[in-house]
């Protein structure tokens, strides 16, 4: 026993965390040790300081509510009182915080720009421009897949990205987009252009050669060339063939943009769409979780990081707040204008929470991930409504679902029927998400 401590403390070491003997949990994760998770001990940036509270002893101020009872109060026993409450929920996120979905547009057509093999990736590499007509207006945008060579019947990841198809991947023969993109340095975009510098720049966010190896088709598109994200955005967006509504919210056109991305699987015959996982991250995770409830065609949504409006509970004052969401001019445009309704402890006034929102997705696939040091987005929020959704998929049958009493802990992952890690690091997707993510929908689709 003596022997089997000093070999889990040396781990703790090797792996990079701070961690005493006290934190010790006596067994050691597959990838990294692990401790029960500490929000006081992340640093975060002055300006995440000043726009919330991270002070965990005034985050609990608001009345938490039970997912299994309705809004008026009533138990929520079956499935079916489930399902009837689940229309009133999406009812309500749609009416008063996203915005309404957007309908199949009345045609569409996958033309194929480029087709060729990718040999360092053993795979075909297909590239689609994706044309929606409806009311005789006509909008487009680009869609890249890579294919595993000589498989079927492969599942697909739908994974929009932030920064342009040619930053995905070292690939020269990815088509350069004719979009926006917003400012990112990392990646080399510094006046909202895509430039053939930028190439691969961003895949650390999609470690698609792994992805590939482990037998799963990949898909993904420009966020912006559906609709660009800033907040004049939406003149030049999908909305632009659909009738005016109140306000064109970014969410749901990102979220169609995932549906079409879909629609153009389903007509590749080396994939099985049915077996098709939405994911994303920061804002694409909050959009994730959008698709997942309102297009049930996938059978698991993956939301990563996804933070305030996305997987964290509202109930929580930590982190960044439905009041800052609703005001700023960077952020508000994502949100219908009912949103400014919920400030402050006018949350209370809400009648569901995110926990609602996740659970709507029940009975398929869920994940959730959060990050160490990303206090911006609460990882403990996020983790609560993953408990909280949790009751609900129980409803259905699950029966490995987090309990209440279960603690968050550093890089241990929770893999039942629903699943969930807390990664150490900042607010981003990295390799490490992406091989818990594999080995979920590999337990959900029996792979192993």
């Amino acid at each position: 026993m003596k022997n089997l401590l000093i070999y889990i403390v040396i781990a703790f070491v090797v792996s990079g965390c701070n961690c005493q003997k006290s934190d010790v949990e006596s067994q050691c994760d597959k990838r990294l040790t692990y401790k029960v998770y500490d929000s006081s001990v992340e640093e975060a940036s002055d300006w995440v300081k000043k726009y919330s509270n991270l002070d965990e002893a005034k985050a609990n101020i608001y009345k938490r509510l039970d997912i299994l009872k309705t809004s008026s109060g009533e138990a929520i026993e079956t499935p079916l009182q489930w399902e009837h409450e689940k229309k009133q929920v999406k009812e309500f996120f749609a009416n008063s915080v996203y915005g309404k979905p957007l309908a199949r547009p009345q045609k569409l057509e996958f033309k194929l720009l480029e087709s060729g093999e990718v040999k360092d990736l053993n795979a075909i590499r297909k590239q689609f421009k994706i044309v929606a007509t409806n009311n005789e207006k006509v909008y487009e945008f680009n869609v890249l897949v890579y294919i595993p060579k000589n498989v079927k019947n492969l599942p697909v990841f739908v994974s929009p990205n932030f920064t342009g198809n040619h930053t995905v991947w070292f690939d020269k023969k990815i088509i350069l987009p004719n979009t926006y993109l917003r400012i990112n340095k990392r990646v080399g975009i510094e006046d909202n252009s895509p430039s053939e510098q930028q190439r691969g720049k961003a895949s650390w966010r999609h470690p698609i050669d792994k992805i590939l190896s482990r037998g799963y088709a990949f898909a993904t598109f420009c966020y912006c060339e559906v609709f660009p994200d800033h907040f004049k955005g939406a003149k030049d967006s999908v909305y632009q063939i659909y009738p005016p509504r109140a306000k064109a919210t970014a969410i749901p056109a990102w979220a169609w943009g995932n549906s079409r991305v879909l629609d153009l699987l389903e007509t590749l015959p080396e994939i099985d769409a049915q077996k098709a996982i939405v994911i994303g991250h920061s804002r694409l995770g909050k959009t994730a979780i959008y698709t997942g409830v309102f297009d049930t065609r996938f059978a698991i949504t993956i939301s990563n990081d996804s933070g305030c409006l996305g997987a964290a509970t509202n109930r929580r004052n930590f982190g960044e707040s439905i009041s800052h969401m609703a005001k700023s001019k960077g952020l508000n445009y994502w949100f219908v204008d009912e949103l400014k309704n919920f400030g402050g402890y006018e949350v209370e006034k809400i009648p569901f929470d995110q926990s609602h929102f996740l659970a709507c997705v029940a009975p398929r696939g869920l994940y959730v991930a959060s990050a160490t040091a990303d206090l911006w987005a609460d990882p403990l929020g996020e983790y609560q409504s993953f408990k909280d959704a949790g009751k609900i998929y129980a409803l259905y049958g699950a029966k490995n679902v987090p309990s209440q009493a279960d603690k968050l802990y550093i890089q241990k992952q929770f893999l039942g029927d629903i699943a969930h890690h807390l990664r150490i690091g900042k607010h981003d997707i990295v390799e490490y998400d992406w091989l818990n993510f594999m080995d979920y929908a590999d337990k959900i689709f029996k792979r192993k």
